[in-house]
């Protein structure tokens, strides 16, 4: 199944998840730190952002379809995040 990035969520547990939700500017540039414009740049159109659980951004130009992140089933997206846990030696509380 196609997944979009504003599909993607916070944590394993689908009752605590937080969706990402994506948020429309019609600045030229997002500022996402003290003086740093990113995103459509000068050319006016805007961009839409990709606003994370964690305030994490991610940008796109204002009309371009959404990309699609992967095509993989839900079930090897829970896989991952449960090695990533693993890996990063932090327990599922995290994500709450």
């Amino acid at each position: 199944m196609p997944i979009a990035p504003r599909q993607f969520t916070a944590g394993p547990d689908p009752e605590k998840n937080l969706w990402l939700t994506e948020e429309r500017t019609h600045r030229a540039a997002c500022r996402t730190g003290p003086g740093v414009p990113t995103g459509a740049g000068p050319t006016g159109i805007g961009h839409n952002r990709i606003v994370g659980p964690k305030g994490s951004v991610r940008h796109r130009p204002a009309g371009e379809p959404e990309p699609l992140a992967a095509k993989v089933e839900v079930d090897e997206v829970l896989a991952v995040r449960e090695r990533t846990l693993v890996l990063a030696g932090r327990c599922p509380e995290v994500w709450r």
